[in-house]
């Protein structure tokens, strides 16, 4: 079976987001062959470079599934042009106004209630509920990817459990009193002044730089991301993570290996969580899924990040991290990743990827 694998360049500045398109099949010229998957639209102009990109180069207007990993305008925006323009057969998509009584009330009443949400997160609900009505609208019904569902015995959804996502749903807005935000938002000032960036030096035969983040290092809507394992082929798992913090990576690796599955070795392709942030992953998840430092795994990692990096997103402390532990790192910086099998030729006008090297010397915040 022959597959694509095409991690979409999306954002400008330090501004970034996801878009990913898949197929899998035969790549005979009939598009009946081959199963086209999207994940994440990114924002809205991304959108109709996907719709542009699946005709001209998958030769189809039809998705067979579509998945919005959670709900933010960097993975939503983009899917209402898929929907608009191309023919969608299967939708998967958590509907969090479903779960928590707070967000039901702002999204579909407008009423505000204890719960404080920011502007960008009431926007992302709006964006995703009017995602979810825009779907139904088109005869299609959404399936939330809670760990346990399928699409073609090709995609399984590890991640979240129902359990935990609705603890993470009532945990989306803060629960706080004005005054309690003023304060909140003058205790940060001091904090920001603090985040100071510093020299880092590291030896690709040393010790990992990256650390154990905290465990609310993450917030709950991005430990919500569905966190989902694509079988394109025999030894080439995709393990596709969105947003999502070691707190959810680690419950989506425990219920993988309940269910006899091993994300190391099965994983080939790991996409870098959130843009790279060192808030998203540590050495204990790294090994799970990379496998121990020092140790020749060539995987293959993928960081979707904006045109402009700004040693945050990615972290040079995870980059370096993935590379020691023999992994090779690529990113979307000005430009889209195509991963293939073996059969599928370079594509014209396209050029090999070049990595992102291991770094020994570098400035970044604590």
């Amino acid at each position: 079976m022959s597959f694509e694998l095409d991690i979409r360049a999306v954002g400008t500045g330090t501004t970034s987001g996801d878009a990913i398109a898949m197929r899998y099949g035969t790549f005979n010229g009939n598009s009946n062959a081959q199963r086209v998957i999207v994940v994440d639209g990114g924002f809205q102009e991304n959108g109709d470079d996907l719709v542009r990109f699946i005709q001209n180069v998958y030769g189809t207007r039809r998705v067979d599934l579509v998945i919005c990993t959670h709900p933010h305008d960097d993975h939503v925006n983009g899917l209402h042009e898929i929907f608009d323009n191309l023919q969608v057969g299967s939708f998967w998509m958590h509907r969090p106004w479903e779960h928590a009584d707070s967000v039901a009330a702002y999204v579909r009443e407008k009423r505000m209630t204890t719960q404080k949400f920011s502007d960008r997160l009431r926007r992302s609900l709006e964006n995703a509920y009017e995602l979810e009505k825009l779907a139904i609208r088109k005869g299609i019904t959404p399936v939330e990817p809670f760990a346990g569902v399928t699409f073609d015995n090709r995609l399984f959804v590890i991640g979240p459990s129902p359990a935990y996502y609705e603890n993470l749903v009532c945990e989306f807005g803060e629960a706080t009193t004005l005054g309690g935000t003023f304060a909140e938002y003058f205790q940060a000032i001091p904090r920001k002044a603090a985040e100071l960036r510093r020299r880092i030096s590291e030896a690709i035969e040393g010790e990992d730089q990256l650390v154990e983040p905290a465990e609310n290092d993450v917030n709950a809507r991005n430990n919500s991301s569905a966190i989902i394992v694509a079988r394109l082929e025999d030894k080439a798992d995709v393990l596709l993570t969105a947003d999502a913090g070691v707190p959810a990576l680690t419950r989506a690796a425990d219920y993988a290996e309940r269910s006899t599955y091993r994300l190391e070795p099965s994983v080939r392709y790991f996409q870098v969580p959130h843009h790279g942030s060192k808030r998203n992953l540590g050495p204990s998840i790294l090994n799970r899924i990379i496998g121990s430092p020092h140790a020749d795994s060539k995987k293959q990692a993928f960081v979707s990040a904006s045109n402009e990096w700004d040693k945050k997103h990615p972290s040079m402390r995870v980059t370096n991290a993935l590379r020691r532990r023999g992994a090779t790192v690529s990113g979307t910086q000005r430009k889209s990743i195509v991963y293939r099998s073996a059969d599928v030729p370079m594509r014209a006008g396209w050029k090999p990827v070049v990595p992102i090297p291991f770094t020994s010397d570098y400035d970044e915040e604590d």
